[in-house]
């Protein structure tokens, strides 16, 4: 499981993140991107490291459920859109992984 979670790691690093939304009706998708990111990465990197601590499943449930209204928001139409929804995808992968790996190291 860490090696599946560790792979998904180095897949996410070569899909960058832009600093700013590409338009500003993106602005707070990318917003909630970023939160989102920042929860998964943290939560990714004391899994790894084995360390013990609080798994942060209701923040990224939170995070989660407004990413999904905003996407709603958002529409389907647009290219920015379909590339924050595959980003999402990958961090939702990450996170479910991260949870298992780090109950099996409890």
């Amino acid at each position: 499981m860490l090696n599946e979670l560790k792979k998904l790691v180095i897949a996410q690093k070569t899909a960058v993140l832009s600093p700013e939304a590409p338009t500003s009706n993106l602005e707070p998708l990318h917003a909630a991107l970023v939160r989102y990111d920042q929860v998964v990465s943290q939560a990714v990197i004391q899994t790894i490291q084995g360390t013990e601590f609080d798994f942060p499943k209701q923040q990224a449930a939170t995070l989660q459920t407004e990413l999904e209204r905003l996407f709603i928001d958002a529409g389907d139409s647009s290219r920015e859109v379909d590339i924050y929804r595959k980003y999402k995808q990958r961090l939702d992968q990450m996170i479910d992984l991260a949870e298992q790996a780090s109950q099996n190291q409890i």
